[in-house]
């Protein structure tokens, strides 16, 4: 049986291979008895550490599958921090922006406009 190496660190699995989405997870769970007796055992898929078959004795191994698949997210709010009224009746309004990745991909080339003449009339001379 061949075994790879993956860890979580920073929300990232470090050790998948790029792209991959795919891939089985099997654990392993060792024991010793007061005499001394080592027991280990590899996990099966699902919920009973017995298998499926029932008999008592976990000597079944199977990897739980776990698919990864791309799921890209981004979140934008916009919030009002200070609006200073001008003597000559215009406003300096300071806006805050949080941008928060929610998928499961990194995104790249990300841009934020916001438009602000098109919300305002245009000023009369």
């Amino acid at each position: 049986m061949a075994t790879k190496a993956f860890s979580l660190a920073d929300g990232k699995l470090a050790g998948c291979g790029v792209g991959q989405t795919d891939f089985v997870n099997t654990a392993t769970t060792t024991g010793t008895a007061p005499d001394g007796t080592v027991v280990t055992d590899v996990s099966v898929d699902g919920s009973d550490p017995d298998g499926t078959d029932g008999d008592n004795n976990p000597d079944e191994e199977s990897g739980t599958p776990v698919s990864i698949a791309p799921n890209p997210g981004l979140g934008l709010a916009k919030r009002n921090v200070k609006t200073e009224l001008l003597p000559d009746g215009s406003a300096n309004v300071t806006f805050e922006f949080n941008l928060e990745n929610f998928g499961n991909v990194n995104l790249n080339n990300l841009t934020l406009t916001d438009d602000l003449a098109a919300t305002f009339l245009p000023l009369v001379q």
